[in-house]
């Protein structure tokens, strides 16, 4: 009998040890804490956009590490009384026990270091607004996000909201609708697709001059992101130094003419400069053309949290009669502009779908909500939080994150 107790008692040790070894428990952890720094993430972009509303500092923290220390301990004691004594009801007894134990480690620090701070107020790369545009992003909520003046057939429109400007006080966000109509003719017509195309500019510094004379020897091994040498079209035994222009945006709509050639037109300046098929573009006269002459003023990630706070602003200020008023993308009457119905370009507080991120400010609770979209209605809000969160990890650096010690399993 003690023979079998004791197997048995070996047999449920082996099968209890294997359940309490913390892997399902680490699991576990490991998945919440996944969530918690997606959570911690979202909420700190919200919680700037409503600062950015109160026109209150921004600020940028960073959880760079969760963790914990775990340990788990378990136990097994078998006991059979010596020689069975009349009358015991119980002549043996297995008990076990189990404990476990966890220390939740975490780290957070300020990202508002010089690098981090300059790259929020650069504007942002034209390659990650070429890449939106491919990923298939409304084109709509593109040129909201991103751009903050627009120039066409000789008039600007400007993408604000701060009623800064001077003009009729009653009617101080005119502007802004009419920015929203001209990126609706632009990007709103069905089936008319725009493409954004990324390119430098190559403008000559000075004149030709041969091949062997010094000013291009000198060039020899020079940054070419900043300089180029190019044969002189006019005569190929001169040369012309070029300095290269940083990375620019094209947008341009595809066209198929009637004879079926597939051809490009830039969607602000009308006509095909190259700007839209070619890397690399020779600029006319000897200096550079503006940016603001390729009809695009692009945004910061500062800005784009700057302007989302104003659309919340004059979102409250538009809202009567308990009915909430949201921006759209496409221009609608202002009385349409229900936060229920159409393309709603970012909104807190939905009543349509859950929340994916909530957060207190001011004594008062806010939420975005997870995006539902179908043919009647859909909110871009939650699109908006994953852009600008892709932006502000763009400019965060590994040498801000810590080392972290190996762990070491002991067994």
């Amino acid at each position: 009998m003690l023979r079998f107790l004791g197997r048995a008692g070996a047999s449920l040790s082996l099968l209890f040890l294997a359940a309490c070894t913390g892997a399902p428990l680490m699991g576990l952890e490991i998945s919440d804490y996944r969530e918690t720094f997606n959570f911690t993430g979202d909420q700190q972009i919200l919680v700037n956009i409503l600062r950015a509303k109160d026109n209150a500092p921004l600020h940028f923290s960073e959880l760079q590490t969760l963790g914990a220390s775990n340990q788990f301990n378990a136990g097994v004691l078998a006991t059979e009384p010596i020689g069975f004594p009349r009358g015991l009801s119980s002549p043996a007894a297995i008990t076990g026990n189990a404990g476990a134990q966890t220390s939740p480690l975490f780290s957070l620090s300020s990202l508002e270091l010089q690098q981090f701070t300059q790259g929020l107020i650069n504007p942002v790369g034209p390659s990650i607004i070429q890449q939106l545009f491919e990923e298939g992003v409304d084109q709509r909520l593109i040129l909201l996000l991103f751009v903050s003046a627009i120039s066409q057939n000789g008039v600007t429109f400007y993408n604000s909201t701060k009623c800064d400007h001077v003009g009729d006080p009653a009617d101080c966000n005119r502007p802004f609708y009419k920015f929203l109509s001209a990126i609706d003719r632009l990007a709103g017509v069905p089936g008319r697709k725009i493409v954004a195309h990324t390119y430098v500019e190559l403008a000559p510094i000075g004149t030709s001059v041969p091949w062997s004379s010094t000013s291009v020897r000198d060039l020899t091994g020079v940054d070419a992101t900043k300089y180029s040498i190019e044969p002189d079209p006019a005569d190929r035994t001169k040369a012309i130094v070029y300095s290269v222009s940083e990375q620019r945006l094209a947008l341009c709509y595809y066209v198929k003419t009637p004879d079926g050639q597939a051809r490009y037109f830039p969607v602000l300046n009308g006509g095909d400069y190259g700007i839209c098929t070619r890397d690399r573009v020779y600029a006319r006269g000897n200096r550079f053309r503006e940016q603001w002459r390729n009809g695009l003023v692009i945004r910061s990630t500062y800005q784009i949290i700057q302007y989302l706070g104003q659309i919340l602003k004059l979102q409250e200020n538009v809202a009567r009669e308990n009915v909430d008023r949201c921006i759209k993308l496409r221009d609608e009457p202002a009385t349409e502009r229900t936060c229920e119905a159409g393309d709603v370009f970012f909104q807190v507080n939905p009543t349509r779908e859950p929340p994916l991120v909530k957060t207190v400010f001011n004594g008062v609770s806010y939420s975005v909500g997870i995006g539902a979209c179908n043919p009647e209605y859909c909110d871009h809000s939650a699109e908006v939080l994953k852009i600008v969160n892709l932006l502000i990890n763009i400019n965060k650096n590994a040498v801000n994150i810590p080392q972290v010690p190996i762990v070491r399993v002991v067994q």
